[in-house]
């Protein structure tokens, strides 16, 4: 499972990092449930951040339709 999500998250990556996130898979459990690291620009707009989570959470959702999607995140705030 480890790898597919690689593979998603590596496809989505460009167009994530072009519009100032990322989004790193930090741990799986035995019952499937997907931890991600989704950290924006501060000055990224709500709907880049919702558009960002959506779209791996969906491309998840399509490989493994049971996981559960959980996704901490932060802003990169730029003092």
């Amino acid at each position: 499972m480890k790898e597919k999500i690689d593979e998603i998250l590596n496809a989505l990556r460009p167009s994530i990092n072009g519009e100032g996130g990322t989004m790193e898979l930090t741990a799986i459990d035995d019952n499937g449930t997907v931890s991600l690291w989704q950290t924006e620009d501060e000055f990224s707009p709500e709907h880049v951040v919702w558009m960002h989570r959506l779209q791996v959470e969906r491309a998840i959702k399509k490989e493994y339709p049971d996981a559960v999607v959980k996704i901490d995140m932060n802003f990169d705030l730029k003092l």
